[in-house]
């Protein structure tokens, strides 16, 4: 049995009530699931409580899926769906702050010039992150997708339900307006 009909296979026994094929069927969309959230949150437990959601949301509507589209651009879609209405929730105090990085005593970053570099490298993440989130949402979700999960064109155009050329377009603007932030804002991003 190859991939694709073990996917099927587990789908139609999660329909079915069966807890185990469940776990099994969402343990291939785990990680995913928590990198979309955490790329979109830039927020390790918020990403988790996302995670959770998403898992919780598949649980109740699994009988719903109709194997119209695939269960990944499916998944995908929930998952979207659930970190917009966080956001949405979260927008007046949601904010992406360096002082999230884990705090490290001064005399231990002498110690190696590797800390150094990493710390400056989790810096310029944190600052690509909060330049991202600064994108409006119809065009950060595609790059997101795109650049970060490593998503086709027409992957993309699925989970969002578009047509690629619209996927193209977006993912070419969101692009040029994270350059012109970069220009504007995160010169030393560059750096």
């Amino acid at each position: 049995m190859n991939n694709k009909e073990t996917e099927i296979t587990l789908i139609k026994l999660s329909q079915q009530g069966d807890i185990t094929s469940f776990e099994k069927l969402i343990s291939l969309y785990q990680q995913q699931i928590f990198n979309i959230a955490y790329y979109k949150t830039d927020d390790r437990h918020l990403a988790e409580d996302v995670s959770q959601e998403v898992i919780i949301r598949i649980f109740k509507k699994i009988k719903t899926f109709k194997f119209k589209c695939s269960f990944s651009s499916w998944v995908y879609r929930v998952t979207c769906n659930i970190i917009n209405d966080i956001i949405k929730k979260l927008k007046p105090s949601f904010e992406i702050s360096v002082e999230d990085i884990e705090d490290t005593k001064e005399d231990e970053y002498s110690e190696t010039q590797k800390v150094v570099e990493e710390i400056d490298r989790d810096i310029k993440i944190q600052k690509l992150r909060k330049l991202i989130s600064k994108i409006p949402h119809k065009f950060q979700v595609v790059l997101i997708l795109y650049e970060f999960e490593g998503k086709k064109y027409e992957e993309i155009a699925e989970i969002l339900n578009k047509n690629v050329n619209t996927i193209k377009t977006r993912l070419y603007r969101a692009r040029q307006i994270l350059k012109n932030l970069i220009l504007n804002e995160g010169r030393d991003i560059l750096e």
